[in-house]
């Protein structure tokens, strides 16, 4: 979380927000809740267990998680986790298939 908190910044209304920089492609903004979901992902929580620790319904995670993936132009949960471990330095993309 440390990490996404250094990214993080405050809108014009005052809403925490983090712009992302991915390999030359900007993410989309996330929400101050897309961060909570985000952060309890990459703990490899599943979407009860977050929607437990945030008093939500299990639909309103899987609606989080699914804009998540839209912004980071992915398909798959653990595609998301990739980009995530990427933009840390934890693992390298794989640029032989280009």
């Amino acid at each position: 979380m440390d990490y996404i908190n250094r990214l993080s910044q405050t809108d014009q209304n005052g809403a925490k927000c983090v712009s992302v920089h991915f390999f030359r492609t900007q993410v989309q903004p996330l929400s101050g809740r897309e961060l909570e979901v985000l952060k309890l992902v990459t703990e490899g929580c599943s979407n009860p267990e977050i929607a437990t620790a945030l008093h939500v319904s299990q639909n309103t995670i899987k609606t989080h998680v699914r804009n998540l993936m839209n912004k980071f132009g992915v398909d798959r949960r653990v595609q998301l986790l990739a980009m995530v471990a990427m933009s840390r330095g934890q693992i390298l993309p794989d640029r032989s298939y280009v």
